[in-house]
Parts: structure tokens; sequence; C-alpha cells
């Protein structure tokens, strides 16, 4: 469900990441100049991320990113080689937003419950995360092509295993142990789980007038536990 995956995938695009000639000019920079160009590099990501969210991915330019902030095009491509550049930088921090939060969570999951634990932290996470809530959105709108969700796909894992990825290794185990039932396919699991959590985060994207996060937190709660009663043998949810 890739951030989650809402989307089955599409939520990270890597592809050009090394190259940044503005980072190799920024080192040559004396620490005030440095300190100026970071700035504006942050502003020109902090806008983007607004206008894809509110736009659409594709309906925004250099030009557009850079008026809004009083800078030339030619300003905005010093910092990034082109949209998908600037892009995977928006994944960058969207991963890393959610690895901080997630990973001691990840290593303690040896149950269904703690699975669910896990699915209704990562929500919280993203709710409660102005950030991540756009992010989404432009996830969301973003039309994927194939080759970006192939290079989104091999380069999200170097930051991150992506939910989908936990929850295939974890009832992989469970099942291995005899706490779901045998016949299951777990990627038929992990698809079911993963479309219940991208429903119920569009809902809340598109329903702001039911945008209370208790509430979704409660539907998430009751949907991940009917789903996972019905997957597991006789005490597999202790």
């Amino acid at each position: 469900m890739n951030l989650l995956g809402a989307v089955q995938g599409p939520a990270f695009f890597w592809e050009g990441l090394t190259y940044l000639p503005s980072v190799c000019i920024l080192a040559t920079m004396g620490r005030s100049s440095k300190e100026k160009a970071l700035r504006t590099r942050e502003k020109i990501l902090a806008r983007a991320l607004d206008l894809f969210a509110s736009r659409g991915f594709e309906h925004v330019s250099f030009s557009d990113i850079g008026k809004s902030l009083h800078l030339s095009k030619g300003a905005v491509y010093w910092h990034f080689k082109n949209k998908e550049v600037l892009l995977v930088e928006l994944v960058k921090q969207a991963l890393l937003r959610l690895k901080a939060r997630l990973a001691l969570q990840q290593k303690e999951i040896n149950s269904l419950a703690q699975l669910e634990e896990y699915y209704v932290l990562l929500v919280k996470v993203i709710i409660e995360d102005e950030f991540l809530l756009k992010f989404l959105k432009v996830v969301y709108r973003m039309a994927w092509l194939p080759g970006i969700l192939a290079s989104v796909k091999q380069e999200a894992c170097q930051v991150m295993l992506c939910p989908e990825e936990v929850s295939l290794l974890i009832l992989d185990r469970l099942k291995r142990e005899n706490k779901i039932r045998l016949s299951l396919e777990v990627a038929d699991v992990v698809h079911v789980v993963e479309c219940f959590v991208g429903g119920l985060l569009n809902f809340y994207l598109t329903h702001p007038e039911d945008k209370k996060n208790e509430r979704i937190l409660d539907y998430l709660k009751i949907g991940l536990r009917s789903i996972f009663k019905g997957f597991q043998q006789e005490s597999a949810y202790e």
C-alpha cells in the first residue's frame, strides 16, 4: 500500500535523485550563501507540495512554483533537474517522517493484534501530520506511469519497509507458525487489508465534514479486527 499504498504502490518516485548539481555547487559556497540556498530549496519543496496537492502533479509547472515564490523558473531548475526529481525529495521526506515513527513498532509485531496496532499507528501518524496528508493527496491525484512505479518501488525499499512488505513478512511468519489459516494466500490477505486502509484514508481526504481523527481510528480498528478475525486460527489474536 505504499504510503500507504492506497493506490497499490504509487507512492514513491526516486529516479534522478543522484542528479543534483546544486548540491555540488553548495559544497563550494560560503556558509551564509549555502544557508540561504538551502532555505530557498526548502521553500520550493513546501510550495511544490501545496500546489501538487491542490492542483495535481501533472498540472503544476516549474514556472508556477517559481511565480508563487517570486522566483524565476531557472532558479527552481537550479535546485531540481525536473519535477520528478523534486517529487523524489518530497517522497524522501515523507518516508523519513514515517520511518521515524514506525521503525520501533515494526520490530515488535508478533501477532495479528500487534499488526493491527501497527496499522492504527500508521494511519494516526498520517492524519496528524499536515505534510503527510498533503503528500497523500498528491499520491491519490497522480497518474502514476509504469516506469515511475518501477523506479519508486525499487528505491523506496532503500529507505524503509512499506506497510505492504511489513504485512507480507509478518503474515507469512504467522502462517508458518500456524496462527492464521493455512489455506489462506498471504498476498490476498495483505491485499484486502491494503484496500481497506487505503479506502478509509481516501474517505478521510474526501469527506472533510467527517474529519474526526478518533472516529476514523475507531472505524479502522473495527475493520481490521473483523478482517483479521476472519483469517486467524483460534487464539491467534492473543
